[in-house]
Order: C-alpha cells, then structure tokens, then sequence
C-alpha cells in the first residue's frame, strides 16, 4: 500500500487518478474532453517525469533525463494541436 501513493511503483495514485478522469469525459463535449484527457495523461505521467529527474540528478547522465523530455514533449505537441 505505500507504494500505491509514492511515485515509485508501476501502478499508483496517479496513474489512478489519471484513468479516472480520462473515464469521466466519455460523455462529455469534445472541447471540455481534450483538455480534461490531456490533463490526466499529464498526471498519469508524474511519477516517470519525476523518475527521470532524480536518476539524472543522481547519475548526470544525459540518456536518463530523455524519458521525461519526451514526455512534456508529447504532451506540448497534444496541447499545440489542439488548439489549433
């Protein structure tokens, strides 16, 4: 259980909390969806961005911090496209 709520760990609180509201905006209008979705990829992604940033704090290793990055990269290219 306690790693349920720590960011270590294959399932957890975010992930959770991430499905749920991808779950919720099954009936909702596509323009409050999107952002809602986008929103919960973001949160299910916490713990492997915070992963990502103690390992290259720990290790100064450049192939350690890639994950992460591409992470907040994908999710600034969901966000350009769209409002676009």
């Amino acid at each position: 259980m306690k790693n349920f709520f720590s960011p270590k760990g294959n399932f957890n609180i975010f992930i959770v909390i991430g499905f749920s509201i991808m779950f919720a905006c099954i009936n909702l209008p596509r323009n409050v969806a999107i952002p809602l979705v986008l929103l919960a990829i973001l949160i299910s992604w916490i713990p492997i961005i915070y992963q990502g940033l103690i390992s290259y704090k720990e290790s100064k290793k450049t192939s350690k911090i890639i994950r992460p990055i591409l992470a907040l990269l994908f999710i600034i290219f969901l966000i350009i496209f769209q409002i676009i």
